[in-house]
């Protein structure tokens, strides 16, 4: 009992440190940027789309990020400032002090992802700053042979065209309305051709069921197991930032793209088990031929991985002996 009570105790006085820390500022910083880009695009796309790539921005880009900022608090801090004996000389368990510092940067570390997934969630599906007003589909359609044949259909506010240059050329075309037609020069080939606005297509504001939920879930589990890899390499290494980035944006980046059992070596496979579901129309141009794990499965990974890194680096933290060169 009095181990846990040293823990949480240290745990609310780094939190105090912490958020007046310019590290803090970052991180923060870092899950504002997402967050600030669903809530000022709300109601200019589809909510699925929308959602879909800034959840997928919050996985794979600012939970590693923050993760590792944080991380590198709970030792590495303390031995790049040389303050490291001093924080070891306390009547207080190495782990305790491991353990109450890492509780603290994770507290931190899910409050970020949790708020910046809210905000996604919210921005998404609502025009907060607008009126949601629906899409044009148009055409641009090339005239062969005396027709005019539709080469692409978009819908898209600004048109892209190849003129008589051979160089793309771009056109705003969403006060259009449908049956209009708007000539354009020829394109390289001498083909006439011209964009005919077909129809209006009503934006759609609605998430899949839970997927604010899923998506707090999996940029928090992220953001705390980068925690535990960037804590537990401060013990062994004195940059655990440069390897953690390494892993996290270099290998993993790998990792996700190859075939197979591959990707289960990647954190990001589990964090996207979590939160994609390839049969919903929002995933499906990304993920239509993707495999994930069930839900249960992911998060038991998760969890069972990162409590066995916390153990190694609380274990490790104990009979490490740290040395301090000039």
């Amino acid at each position: 009992m009095a181990t846990l009570r040293a823990i949480l105790l240290i745990a609310a006085l780094q939190v105090r440190v912490m958020i007046k820390s310019v590290r803090f500022a970052a991180c923060l910083l870092m899950a504002i940027i997402p967050a600030a880009i669903a809530l000022g695009a709300g109601g200019l796309a589809d909510a699925g789309k929308l959602a879909g790539g800034l959840s997928l921005m919050l996985l794979m880009f600012s939970a590693p990020l923050v993760g590792l900022l944080l991380g590198s608090v709970v030792i590495a801090e303390e031995v790049e400032g040389r303050t490291i004996t001093f924080f070891f000389t306390r009547p207080i368990h190495r782990a305790a002090l491991f353990l109450g510092r890492w509780l603290a940067v994770s507290f931190v570390a899910s409050c970020l992802m949790g708020g910046s997934a809210a905000a996604i969630t919210y921005g998404s599906s609502h025009a907060t700053f607008r009126e949601a007003k629906p899409q044009l589909e148009w055409a641009l359609e090339v005239k062969r042979g005396g027709r005019w044949r539709p080469s692409r259909v978009e819908r898209t506010r600004v048109a892209a065209y190849h003129g008589e240059d051979g160089r793309w050329h771009r056109l705003r075309i969403s006060h259009l309305q449908p049956g209009e037609i708007k000539d354009l020069p020829q394109n390289e080939n001498g083909h006439a051709q011209r964009i005919k606005a077909r129809k209006f297509i009503p934006q759609t504001l609605d998430l899949a069921p839970g997927f604010g939920w899923l998506l707090a879930l999996a940029a928090s589990l992220g953001a705390v197991l980068y925690t535990i890899i960037t804590a537990s390499l401060s013990i062994f290494v004195k940059r655990p930032m440069i390897f953690g980035l390494a892993y996290a944006y270099a290998v993993e980046g790998i990792l996700v793209l190859l075939p197979g059992s591959t990707q289960s070596l990647s954190v990001q496979h589990y964090l996207r088990s979590l939160l994609v579901d390839a049969k919903q129309p929002m995933w499906m141009p990304v993920f239509e031929d993707a495999e994930f794990l069930s839900r249960s499965d992911a998060c038991l990974h998760l969890v069972v991985v990162g409590t066995a890194l916390l153990a190694a680096g609380c274990w490790a933290v104990t009979r490490k002996q740290f040395v301090l060169t000039s």
